[in-house]
C-alpha cells in the first residue's frame, strides 16, 4: 500500500493536473470522524499534549449572516445565553462547575460569533475521571439542543452585551468597518451583518424572537462535536451516541445557504474616518476565486496552498525594501491572503500600510505599483529560492515538533475542516506531500498565481483608507480609486533581487574556554563559567522537540549612569537595536543571509537590565550563535531604518491625543510609576533631539564588556555541540571585569491613596476606571501563590457582581503579582491593576465596588471554601503545564541565580495547604495598608 502511495504521489507532483485526474487525499487515520442519523458530526482523537486533559468544542455552520433583519445581534446574543443556563446545568452553574475542575471561564472556557460561524470551547478539562469528561459533553448537548432561554436571563444579559458593544464600538477601527461594510460588499449581506448586532435591537427584542432564532438553526445537521485529549475514543464515541441519540432531525429544511460575495468589475474604494484614528492607514484586498471544487482535498490544493503562501512571502520582501526605499512614506506594512475580512465564503489579497495625512494617494500608488510590477514581469528565481528556504524550514519544524501538537491545535484544525472542508492528512502526510510539492512548485506557478488575482483591469479590487478627522478631510473614494487605477504598467520595471552570500561574521572570533563547571540537582541543570567571566546555565529538556531557547540577563541597564535627559533614547533604544545595521548589513540583509534557518536574536534594554533573547532550530543553533555574537559587538547606523521609526512615532503622537485608549494607557504608565520621566510619554520635541550616536553609544557601553552576563540555554541540544559553540561565540564575548548592579533611579510605584479623574472627547461614551494597588511585599514562593490568589478571586468577585449580577461591563482584568523591586535595593512589591469599562453613570460606583471587594477579602468569612477551590484548582492545573514549557524555566533559574529563592519545587504543596484564613491574612497586611491609585478617564461634557 505504501509502495502504491508513493507512485501516485510521485505521479501527482509533477504538475498541476485537471479535476478529473485528480484522487482525493488521505485522511489522517488517528482522527475519527463520524456522523449520527439526526446528522451529527463528530471527531474524536487521542492526545497527550498535555498530558491528563481533554478539549471539546461544538462548531455551528450558523453566524450572524443568517439572521433576518429584526435579528441583528441575536446570533452573538445566544452564544452568551449558552453560559446563563441549560438543561442540566441551571442559573450559572454550568461556569462554577466547570471551575471547580479548574477550567477557567474566559482562558478555558469561551466562544465567538462570527459571520458564518459560532463555536464555543471547553479547554484543558482534567482527563483523570471519567465524570468530568462524560459532564463536558452533557454542556455540549445542551448547548446544541436544551437551552434555558428564560426571560430574567435575557434581559440580564442585554447589559452584558451593551458593555461588549461599547467596548468593541469604542474603537475608531470598528467604528469604521461598520461603516464601510455595506459599500465593500454592496448587495452581500455581509455588509449588514457585524456579529455584535444593533443596540436598537439587542436591548428591545421580544424573548421569543431569541428562542425562535435557536429553534431555527441550532440543529445536529449544522453542528460538530468536537473531543481531542487524553480520551479513550471508543468511550467518548459511545457517549456521544447515546446523548445524542434522542435529538431528532428538524422537520423544516433550513440548510443554510453560502452568502456569496459577488466579483465587481470596476474598483471599489471607501474612505471612511474618525475623530479618534490614531494615523492614515491604507488597504488594498484583491478578491479571487476560491479552488475549483473538483481540486478541493487533492493534491492541486496543496499546490495552490503553496503557491499562494510563496507569493505572499516574496511579496513581503519586496514590500519591506519598498517601506526602507520610500523612506516616510509608510510604514507598519502587512501582507496576507486569506478571507476577505467578514466574509468565509470568499478570500482576498490584502496589502496595508500606514502613511501620513495628505500621503494616501501616494502610498496606494506604491503598493499597487509594486502588486503590478509582480503580475507584469512575474518573480525571479533568487526570490523563490529564498521563499521556498523559508517555507522548507517552517515545514521542517513543524513536522520535528508534531508530537507536542497540542489538544487545542488539533480541535481549532478540524473545526476549519467540518466549517471549510478541505484536505486532513497526517502531519506526516502531509510533510511527506509538501516536501514533494515545494520541489516541484516553478517559477511559472508562483508567477501565474499572482497573475490569476492582479489584474491589469483593477476588477475585483476593493480599497479601504481609514483617516483621523471628521467629515472635512480632503480625501475621497475616487481620488482613492484614481491612485490605484493610474500605475503606469508599461514604465513598470522588472524587480531586481541580488543574491546575498557574504557570511553572517566577516571573520571568526578568537574562542574562550569554559573554566568551571557546577551541577545543581534541585533543577536538574549545570552552570559552566567562561573565560570571560559569563556564566552560563544549562538545562536539557524535550519539552520542544528540535527548539532551543536562550535568554541572557546583565544588571544596570539605564540605570547605570542614568542620566534623565536622556529619557528620549531610552524610550526608542530597543526599536532602533530590533531594526539597525550591525557588521556592515541592514536588518533586510541579515534575514535574507538567514533564509531557510529557523533563528531569532533580540537584544533589550530597561531600566535595571541589558538583556537578549534568541530561538532556534537545533540545527540552525551555530547560526543563533553567530547572529548572537553579532548584534552584541558589531552595531552599526542605518540611518534609513531609524529615520522610519522617527517618522512612525511621530505619525502616532501627531494624533494619539485623540484617541481614549492611548491617553489612558499613557496616563496609566505615567501616574503609576508616580511621574518619572521614564513613565512620561514621549512628545515631538523629544523625537526631534533623539541622537542616534547616543543610542549606538548606549548599546556599546551595554553590551561592551559582557563579564557579569548570566546565559540561560534550555532545549534539545546535544551538550557537546553547545560546549563548543559556547567556547566559540560565547566565551570570545568581550569582558574587561566590569560587574555591576542596578541603581535607584527613583522609578517607583506610586505612595498614598488618591483618585484623578480626567475627560477627552469620545466617539462612544464610556468611562474607563482604573485601580492600582501596590504595597510592600517579601518575595517568596508563598506570596507569589497568595497574591496569585488574591487577585483571581477580586476578578472573580467582580465578574459575579459588575457582569452577571448588575450587567455593567463586558469584562474586568485584574491579576495579582508579587515581584522583586525595580530600583536596585528596592524591597519587592504586591501589584494588583483592576480596568473595567463602563458607562460613564456607573463610574463613582464601580471604584467603590472595587475597593470594597478587595477590602472584604481581609475577612475570611466572605472567601468561601468553594471558590477559593476553583482558583486552587486552576492553579495547580497551569503550574503542571508551566513546567513542560522551556521558557518557564528560564524564568526559574534566573530567579533562582538573581534572588535565590526556589520559584518551582514546593509549589503543589503550598496551593494545596492555601486557605481562606491565609489570603485573608495576607489581605489584612499587604491590601489594607497598600497604596492606590484610582484613574478616571471620562467623555468630555
Amino acid at each position: 500500500m505504501k509502495k502504491i502511495f508513493k507512485s501516485l504521489l510521485a505521479l501527482a507532483l509533477l504538475s498541476p493536473l485537471t479535476s478529473g485526474a485528480l484522487n482525493k487525499l488521505p485522511v489522517d487515520s488517528d482522527v475519527r470522524i463520524g456522523t449520527l442519523p439526526n446528522g451529527l458530526t463528530y471527531y474524536i482523537r487521542h492526545n497527550d499534549t498535555p498530558a491528563n486533559c481533554a478539549d471539546f468544542f461544538i462548531a455551528q455552520r450558523v453566524g450572524s449572516v443568517n439572521e433576518e433583519d429584526n435579528q441583528r445581534g441575536l446570533a452573538h446574543f445566544l452564544e452568551h445565553m449558552c453560559f446563563n443556563g441549560t438543561k442540566h446545568f441551571p442559573g450559572n452553574s454550568l461556569i462554577s462547575y466547570l471551575e471547580s475542575i479548574g477550567v477557567k471561564f474566559g482562558a478555558n472556557l469561551n466562544a465567538y460569533t462570527s459571520t458564518d460561524e459560532t463555536v464555543y470551547n471547553i479547554c484543558d478539562v482534567p482527563a483523570t475521571r471519567q465524570s468530568s469528561l462524560d459532564s463536558c459533553l452533557l454542556i455540549l448537548r445542551d448547548w446544541s439542543h436544551d437551552l434555558t432561554l428564560a426571560d430574567a436571563d435575557i434581559d440580564a444579559e442585554r447589559g452584558v452585551i451593551k458593555g461588549e458593544w461599547r467596548q468593541r464600538q469604542g474603537t475608531a477601527n470598528n467604528r469604521m468597518l461598520e461603516k464601510a461594510a455595506p459599500i465593500i460588499y454592496g448587495d452581500s449581506k455581509y455588509g449588514q451583518r457585524m456579529p455584535i448586532g444593533l443596540m436598537s435591537i439587542v436591548e428591545n427584542f421580544p424573548y421569543d424572537d431569541l428562542r425562535d432564532y435557536y429553534r431555527r438553526w441550532y440543529y445536529p445537521e449544522n453542528q460538530c462535536v468536537i473531543v481531542v485529549g487524553d480520551v479513550n475514543p471508543d468511550v467518548i464515541e459511545a457517549k456521544i451516541k447515546q446523548l445524542w441519540s434522542d435529538v431528532e432531525r428538524p422537520s423544516f429544511n433550513v440548510t443554510p445557504a453560502k452568502e456569496l460575495v459577488p466579483d465587481n468589475a470596476a474598483i471599489i474604494a471607501t474612505v471612511q474616518s474618525d475623530p479618534e484614528q490614531v494615523n492614515p492607514v491604507v488597504q488594498i484586498f484583491i478578491k479571487h476565486d476560491d479552488l475549483p471544487e473538483g481540486d478541493v482535498n487533492t493534491i492541486n490544493e496543496l499546490r495552490r496552498e503553496l503557491a499562494r503562501d510563496l507569493v505572499v512571502d516574496m511579496l513581503a520582501e519586496r514590500l519591506t525594501d519598498l517601506e526602507t526605499a520610500t523612506g516616510t512614506l509608510m510604514n507598519a506594512v502587512a501582507i496576507g491572503d486569506r478571507q476577505f475580512l467578514l466574509s468565509r465564503s470568499r478570500d482576498a489579497l490584502m496589502v496595508r500600510a500606514a502613511t501620513s495625512t495628505g500621503r494616501e494617494e501616494e502610498c496606494v500608488n506604491a503598493l499597487a505599483s509594486e502588486l503590478q510590477r509582480a503580475a507584469v514581469h512575474g518573480f525571479t528565481d533568487v526570490e523563490l529560492k529564498r521563499a521556498k528556504l523559508d517555507e522548507r524550514a517552517k515545514l521542517d519544524n513543524q513536522f520535528t515538533s508534531r508530537s507536542k501538537t497540542t489538544n487545542t491545535q488539533y480541535a481549532r484544525t478540524y473545526v476549519r475542516h467540518y466549517l471549510d472542508g478541505g484536505a486532513l492528512p497526517s502531519q506526516e502526510q502531509y510533510y511527506k506531500m509538501m516536501k514533494g510539492v515545494l520541489s516541484q512548485v516553478g517559477i511559472d506557478e508562483v508567477n501565474d498565481y499572482i497573475r490569476s488575482v492582479v489584474k491589469p483591469d483593477g476588477s475585483n479590487v476593493v480599497l479601504l483608507a481609514y483617516l483621523p478627522g471628521g467629515n472635512d478631510i480632503a480625501m475621497t473614494d475616487a481620488k482613492l480609486a484614481a491612485a490605484y487605477s493610474s500605475v503606469d504598467l508599461a514604465s513598470l520595471t522588472p524587480y531586481e533581487a541580488a543574491e546575498i552570500s557574504s557570511p553572517i561574521l566577516a571573520s571568526m572570533p578568537a574562542a574562550g574556554k569554559i573554566v568551571a563547571e557546577e551541577t545543581y540537582p534541585l533543577f536538574g541543570s549545570t552552570v559552566w563559567t567562561l573565560s570571560n567571566g559569563i556564566r552560563v546555565h544549562l538545562k536539557k529538556t524535550d519539552h520542544n522537540p528540535d527548539r532551543v531557547y536562550i535568554a541572557a540577563y546583565s544588571p544596570g541597564g539605564f540605570s547605570a549612569g542614568y542620566d534623565a535627559d536622556l529619557a528620549p533614547e531610552y524610550h526608542l533604544i530597543n526599536d532602533v537595536l530590533a531594526a539597525g545595521a550591525y557588521g556592515g548589513h541592514t536588518a533586510t540583509e541579515l534575514r535574507r543571509i538567514t533564509a531557510g534557518k529557523s533563528v531569532r536574536v533580540d537584544l533589550a534594554v530597561d531600566n535595571m537590565e541589558e538583556r537578549i533573547f534568541a530561538t532556534s532550530a537545533t540545527s540552525d543553533l551555530p547560526v543563533a550563535m553567530q547572529l548572537l555574537h553579532l548584534k552584541a559587538t558589531q552595531p552599526e547606523r542605518d540611518d534609513q531604518a531609524f529615520n522610519s521609526i522617527i517618522e512612525n512615532h511621530r505619525m502616532k503622537l501627531s494624533s494619539n491625543n485623540a484617541n481614549p485608549t492611548f491617553t489612558m494607557a499613557d496616563s496609566i504608565h505615567y501616574y503609576v510609576y508616580d511621574r518619572h520621566p521614564l513613565g512620561a510619554k514621549l512628545s515631538l520635541d523629544d523625537l526631534n533631539r533623539v541622537s542616534y550616536d547616543r543610542i549606538i553609544a548606549m548599546h556599546r557601553d551595554r553590551y561592551g564588556d559582557m563579564g557579569d552576563f548570566d546565559f540561560y540555554i534550555i532545549g534539545d541540544f546535544d551538550t557537546d555541540s553547545l560546549r563548543t559553540l559556547t567556547e566559540q561565540y560565547l566565551a570570545s564575548l568581550p569582558s574587561a571585569g566590569r560587574r555591576e548592579k542596578a541603581q535607584d533611579i527613583g522609578y517607583h510605584y506610586v505612595k498614598g491613596r488618591e483618585h484623578m479623574r480626567f475627560t477627552t472627547p469620545m466617539e462612544t461614551p464610556q468611562t474607563i476606571a482604573y485601580t492600582f494597588y501596590n504595597s510592600p511585599c517579601d518575595y517568596n514562593l508563598t506570596n507569589v501563590i497568595k497574591g496569585h490568589a488574591f487577585g483571581s478571586l477580586v476578578q472573580s468577585a467582580l465578574l459575579k457582581d459588575l457582569r452577571e449580577d448588575r450587567g455593567w461591563t463586558y469584562s474586568i482584568k485584574a491579576h495579582g503579582g508579587v515581584g522583586a523591586g525595580m530600583n536596585g535595593d528596592d524591597p519587592s512589591n504586591f501589584i494588583m491593576p483592576v480596568y473595567i469599562r463602563v458607562s460613564p453613570e456607573n463610574a463613582d460606583s464601580t471604584f467603590a465596588i472595587v475597593a470594597a471587594t478587595a477590602d472584604s477579602l481581609a475577612d475570611p468569612a466572605n472567601i468561601s471554601d468553594d471558590e477559593l477551590l476553583k482558583i486552587k484548582q486552576y492553579m495547580l492545573k497551569s503550574y503542571a503545564q508551566n513546567a513542560e514549557d522551556n521558557n518557564y524555566w528560564i524564568t526559574v533559574l534566573h530567579m533562582y541565580d538573581k534572588f535565590g529563592r526556589d520559584m518551582h519545587n514546593g509549589y503543589t504543596d503550598i496551593v494545596e495547604s492555601l486557605t481562606p484564613a491565609d489570603i485573608a491574612d495576607f489581605a489584612r497586611n499587604i491590601i489594607l495598608p497598600a497604596n492606590r491609585i484610582q484613574l478616571e478617564m471620562s467623555p468630555a461634557e
